[in-house]
C-alpha cells in the first residue's frame, strides 16, 4: 500500500512517530471542555457538498456527525484526551490507520497500562503509592465517563501506541541525521559570567503572610515538603576498567566490524557538479587502516564490558548456590576485579554517595528506579545484574525509610525563608535581566563600568558543554548561543548575567570516532524526534481523509503547516566545508510530556480487562 511504499522513500530522512499527539493532544486532563459543548452545536450546522455522504470522508468512506459526535465526546472526556476539533480529527485518522493495518490491543495490556497509570493510585504523589480501583472509578466519576467508555478509547489510544512504534522502528537513522545533534551536545563555550545572589535581595522581600505561608505549602508540599524514601543496599560491582587488559580483539573482529558498520565510517558527502545536496547515493567510507585502531578499542570495551557482566552473573549464581559465600569473600577471591560495598541510607536524588553506583547509574535510571519502586519489602533477594557506564552491579536492598509528608507545622519556618527566597530569587531575575538589556542597548562587553558599578564580580569557568557534570548551573540557557551573544539565566541561588565569548564545535572526524553508546542515545532521541505536522499529513493522506467545510464557511486554503501551537518547525542547521548535509535537528530538550510506550503485562484481564 501508500504507507509502505512512503517509507521505502523516506526511511532516511523523514521521521514518523507518535508521541507528540500523545504528548500535547491527549493532555486535556479530567472533565469536557467548555469548547465540546460549543462544537457540538456547530456540528450538525455542518454540510457537506453531497449531503449523504455526512461530515467528512476516511477511506472513501462517509464520516456521518453522529459517529463523530460520539467519537469526539470519548475523547474529550478520556483522561488523555483531545480539547480542539483538529486535533479529534488527527486522533480520528491515526485511530482508523491503526485499525486498517490490523494493529489489536489485548486486555492484558488495557489493564497493565492502567495499573501504572499514578493518576489512578490511592496516593499519586507517593513513591510507594499502588493502584486502586477506587481511585480510577473516581477518576471516571469526575470525567463523566463509563467504564465501558473509557475500554474502548483506551484500547484506541493503544492501537495508537502500537502503531507509532512500529512505524518508528521501520526508520534508518544515519550518521549524517545524527550528526547534528552530536554537534549540539558536544559544543562547547567560553564564557564570562557575574552572578546575583538572591541573598542579596532578601532584605528588600516583606515577611510572608500566614495565608501566603499555606497557600506556597500546599501548591510545593509533593515537591519540597515530601520526604523521600530512603534505602540502604548492599552492592557487588565489576568495574569495566578491571577487564580491558584481559580483552584483546583479532584483526579479523575488526574487519568485521568494518564491513557490517559502513554508515560508521562514511566521510562526508560533498555534492558532485550538478547534484543536489542529499541526494542518494552509494555512501563513500574511510579506508580501514584509518579505523582500525578506534574500531580496536570500541571492541575491546565492548569485551571488558560483556567479560564483566559475565563475572557477575557466575558470582551471582555462587550465592545462590552456597550458603557460605558472601559478596566479599568472591570479591576478595576476583584478584581485584570485583568491589563490594554497603551503603548508608540514601534517595534516589542521592545515589552518588554510593560511589559503586554514583559512577555508573543516574537518579533517572530504570536500575535505580527499579530498587526504590519494589514491592515494599524492608529486603530484598539479589537482583539481576545491570550494566552501567563504567560498571556492571549486582545489589539488594537491606532495609527501607518510607517517605513522609511534612505537616506545615513541623516545617513552616522553612516554608517562611522558601518563600522570601522565591521572591528574593524573582528580584535577582528581573536585575539580571534589566543589566542584560543595559549591555545589549549600549553594546558594552561584561567586563564594563557598567557591570563594576553594581559590585558585581567577573567570574571565567573553565570550557564546558551544556551536559557536563561540573558545567556552571546556567549552563542550559546557553543552547545555540552565539559568540558576543549576552543572556540572563537563572541558577538555583543567583541570577546570572553571561556573555559567551567563544564557542567549539567538535569535527566531523571526532563525530565519527566518538562512543558508538552515545551515538546509540542520539539516534534514538532522533527516531523519537516529533515532527508534528508530517505525522498528521501522514494519516490524513494515507486514510485520504477529507473533512468538508461547515455551512457558510470559505473553502480552506492551503497552508505550509507550522506544528501544533503555533510551532515553526525547527531551521536546518547551517552546514560547513567537509561536514555531511545536515537535516534539521531535534531539540534536546529533556524530553518533557514525551509518552513511554505502554508496560508490559503484568496480570491476566478479567471480563472488564481494567477491572481488578
Amino acid at each position: 500500500m501508500q504507507l509502505t511504499r512512503w517509507i521505502r522513500k523516506y526511511e532516511r530522512t523523514i521521521l514518523v512517530v507518535l508521541t507528540v499527539l500523545l504528548a500535547t493532544s491527549f493532555g486535556a486532563g479530567y472533565g469536557v471542555p467548555s469548547a465540546v459543548g460549543q462544537f457540538l452545536s456547530r456540528l450538525f450546522g455542518r454540510t457537506s457538498p453531497a449531503g449523504p455522504e455526512g461530515v467528512a470522508r476516511i477511506f472513501g468512506r462517509p464520516v456521518s456527525a453522529e459517529d463523530f459526535r460520539a467519537f469526539y465526546i470519548r475523547w474529550a472526556r478520556f483522561p488523555f484526551g483531545v480539547e480542539k476539533e483538529e486535533q479529534a480529527w488527527n486522533v480520528y485518522a491515526s485511530v482508523a490507520l491503526a485499525q486498517e493495518l490490523g494493529v489489536r490491543v489485548s486486555d492484558e495490556e488495557m489493564l497493565a497500562f492502567v495499573e501504572n497509570q499514578r493518576s489512578f493510585f490511592d496516593n499519586p504523589t507517593s513513591p510507594t503509592g499502588k493502584y486502586s480501583y477506587a481511585s480510577f472509578r473516581a477518576a471516571l466519576d469526575r470525567s463523566r465517563m463509563t467504564q465501558e467508555e473509557f475500554e474502548v478509547t483506551l484500547r484506541e489510544f493503544l492501537s495508537v501506541f502500537k502503531l507509532r512504534d512500529w512505524l518508528t522502528s521501520s526508520v534508518v537513522v544515519t550518521s549524517a541525521e545524527v550528526w547534528p545533534l552530536y554537534r549540539e551536545e558536544r559544543m562547547s563555550y567560553d564564557v564570562a559570567a557575574v552572578r546575583l545572589p538572591a541573598d542579596t535581595f532578601l532584605a528588600q522581600v516583606p515577611e510572608p503572610s500566614a495565608e501566603e505561608v499555606t497557600t506556597f505549602y500546599e501548591a510545593e508540599k509533593g515537591r519540597r515538603y515530601l520526604e523521600p524514601e530512603r534505602i540502604r543496599v548492599e552492592v557487588l560491582a565489576a568495574p569495566y576498567s578491571g577487564f580491558l587488559a584481559d580483552v584483546a580483539p583479532s584483526e579479523e573482529e575488526a574487519r568485521q566490524y568494518y564491513d557490517a558498520h559502513p554508515q560508521e565510517f562514511a566521510l562526508p558527502e560533498e555534492p558532485s557538479e550538478g547534484e543536489t545536496p542529499g541526494q542518494q547515493r552509494p555512501p563513500q567510507v574511510k579506508p580501514f587502516a584509518d579505523v582500525r585502531e578506534s574500531i580496536l578499542e570500541r571492541l575491546r570495551r565492548e569485551r571488558a564490558k560483556t567479560e564483566a557482566q559475565g563475572a557477575l552473573q557466575e558470582a551471582q549464581r555462587k550465592l545462590a548456590a552456597d550458603a557460605q559465600a558472601t559478596p566479599s569473600s568472591i570479591a576478595d577471591a576476583s584478584s581485584g576485579r570485583l568491589q563490594t560495598a554497603t551503603s548508608e541510607f540514601f534517595s534516589s536524588a542521592e545515589v552518588g554517595k554510593v560511589p559503586l553506583l554514583g559512577a555508573s547509574f543516574g537518579p533517572g535510571d530504570a536500575f535505580l528506579a527499579s530498587l526504590f519502586t519494589g514491592k515494599g519489602e524492608a529486603e530484598s533477594a539479589w537482583g539481576e545484574v545491570a550494566p552501567g557506564k563504567e560498571a556492571a552491579v549486582l545489589c539488594r536492598v537491606l532495609g527501607r525509610q518510607p517517605s513522609r509528608l511534612l505537616p506545615l507545622d513541623e516545617v513552616r519556618e522553612k516554608v517562611v525563608a522558601d518563600v522570601k527566597h522565591v521572591r528574593a530569587m524573582e528580584r535577582a531575575a528581573q536585575e539580571a535581566s534589566t543589566l542584560a538589556e543595559e549591555l545589549k542597548k549600549e553594546k558594552q562587553p561584561l567586563d564594563s563600568p557598567v557591570v563594576h558599578e553594581r559590585g558585581l564580580e567577573l567570574e571565567t569557568p573553565p570550557r564546558f558543554t551544556v551536559n557536563d557534570v561540573n558545567a556552571p548551573p546556567y549552563a542550559a540557557s546557553l543552547r545555540g548561543a552565539e559568540p558576543g551573544a549576552v543572556v540572563s539565566a537563572p541558577g538555583d541561588d543567583a541570577a546570572y548575567v553571561v556573555e559567551v565569548r567563544d564557542t567549539h564545535a567538535p569535527t566531523w572526524e571526532e563525530f565519527q570516532s566518538g562512543r558508538r553508546e552515545e551515538k546509540a542515545f542520539l539516534e534514538g532521541l532522533y527516531r523519537n524526534w516529533i515532527m508534528r505536522a508530517q505525522w498528521s499529513e501522514l494519516v490524513r493522506r494515507e486514510t485520504g481523509l477529507e473533512v468538508f467545510p461547515k455551512k457558510g464557511a470559505p473553502e480552506a486554503t492551503e497552508e505550509t503547516p507550522t506544528g501544533e501551537g503555533g510551532e515553526e518547525a525547527p531551521p536546518t542547521p547551517q552546514t560547513n566545508p567537509g561536514e555531511p548535509h545536515q537535516p534539521a535537528a531535534p531539540a534536546p530538550e529533556g524530553k518533557p510530556g514525551e509518552s513511554s510506550p505502554p508496560p508490559a503485562p503484568s496480570s491476566p484481564g478479567s471480563t472488564s480487562p481494567v477491572t481488578p
